[in-house]
């Protein structure tokens, strides 16, 4: 048995143990307080175009293997001695690996811009982009493709229209290879053209979209069944209003007459449609409120049948989605990535809000943060591999100071979210 003196003792020793536990645990909690930041939290923007030049409106694709592609205009100088031509500029980055050199897929001889690049289900890359061609007087622009199969360099540029002025093609390709484009032309009336690649190489005649004048492509998707659906901005002729509108391409050929989505008079940037397994079509865009600091994105569905779901608010918790935000899916989750505004210490939040198959929008998912060189980092293109890590890419200046911009990709992983 214990005597008193033994267990005073003891007493004291527990009574001593606890003290500095209890010290250490309100270590803890003032740290916290204090606003330390785990390092895991910390995103690095990488600058994969690292060069003197202006870099801008990237493009990107993942294939099956998780090697990420991005392609870009690069105003590199020194090309042909004029500082204002440009070219196509493409990097790639494995799974696991670093970012290869930049390389031009255009060639130097003309100016190339506005590339877009998607990649199919035998990870074949395709590209389309535009050129401007010196012809005198008149000197148009050309729509080029161009493929690149999972080894090997890319192929001889094809003209796919030429004779113009073509601008902002847009790409896409369905299940069986045809390789689908769209393009606007003409600088005064802005109509929409279109063409078709069908796997023996061979390109149908041009046609003209029954989208009305004043319309610019922002996207085309294929969806399982076959069928090519297109978003486009149109603008009213006195420049006071526009609207998201809606086309699909049906297995015979037959374009549907342009159906109105957003019907308020201030949508604008839409971004690139995404089908999913169902055949269910998303299309988001940004609604431009009367104020100029706030922005809010919308997103419709349509099913196979042609209903269409009601406008739904995306994120609204998001004071100020980037333009033109990126729209992402797998098959059964929708996921549009965002970077935070600025922080007073000098960071960025990269956040994203997903959508599982048949449910409503998520809260806001933080991914972590990026510094806040590249100044005023924003999203312009992502994708993400089939183990959910996302690829955000963007160009800006390195920093304030600095006004030519580079492109980055912040990489981070996006969990699956079931509500």
């Amino acid at each position: 048995m214990e005597t008193g003196k033994s267990m005073t003792s003891r007493f004291w020793r527990l009574s001593r143990l606890s003290l500095v536990l209890l010290g250490l645990a309100l270590l803890c909690f003032v740290g916290s307080l204090c606003g330390n930041k785990p390092e895991e939290q910390f995103l690095e923007a990488v600058n994969i175009s690292n060069n003197a030049g202006d870099s801008k409106n990237p493009s990107v694709a993942v294939d099956s293997r998780g090697t990420v592609h991005v392609v870009w205009t690069d105003g590199t100088p020194g090309i042909e001695n004029q500082t204002e031509y440009a070219a196509i500029c493409y990097a790639c980055k494995p799974r696991g690996g670093s970012w290869s050199a930049p390389a031009y897929v255009s060639d130097t001889l003309h100016s190339s811009s506005f590339p877009q690049l998607v990649v199919d289900r035998t990870d074949r890359l395709h590209l389309v982009y535009q050129t401007w061609w010196y012809l005198g007087s008149h000197s148009p622009q050309r729509i080029l493709y161009s493929w690149r199969e999972l080894s090997g360099d890319w192929s001889v540029p094809e003209t796919i229209v030429g004779s113009e002025d073509y601008v902002t093609p847009k790409i896409a390709v369905d299940s069986t290879g045809n390789v689908h484009v769209a393009w606007e032309w003409s600088p005064y009336s802005k109509r929409i053209r279109y063409a078709v690649r069908s796997p023996d190489g061979s390109w149908s005649p041009q046609q003209d979209l029954p989208a009305p004048s004043f319309s610019h492509p922002a996207g085309l998707a294929a969806d399982r069944l076959g069928n090519l659906h297109l978003v486009c901005e149109h603008v009213a002729t006195n420049y006071d209003s526009s609207d998201i509108l809606y086309l699909m391409r049906s297995t015979t050929g037959d374009w549907s007459v342009p159906l109105n989505i957003s019907n308020t008079g201030r949508a604008i940037w839409p971004a690139p449609l995404v089908t999913d397994r169902a055949g269910t079509v998303h299309a988001i865009w940004m609604f431009d409120t009367a104020s100029a600091y706030w922005h809010g994105g919308f997103h419709r569905s349509r099913v196979p049948d042609g209903q269409w779901s009601p406008r739904t608010l995306v994120a609204p918790q998001i004071d100020h989605l980037s333009p033109r935000v990126p729209l992402l899916g797998d098959g059964d989750e929708l996921i549009v990535p965002n970077p935070f505004a600025g922080r007073n210490d000098g960071e960025y939040e990269i956040v994203y809000v997903v959508k599982p198959a048949g449910e409503v929008w998520s809260d806001t998912v933080f991914c972590g943060f990026v510094k806040s060189d590249p100044y005023g980092f924003g999203v312009e293109a992502a994708a993400y591999d089939n183990q959910r890590r996302l690829y955000l890419v963007g160009s800006k200046s390195p920093s304030q100071h600095v006004y030519e911009n580079e492109i980055y990709c912040v990489e981070c992983s996006a969990e699956r979210r079931k509500q």
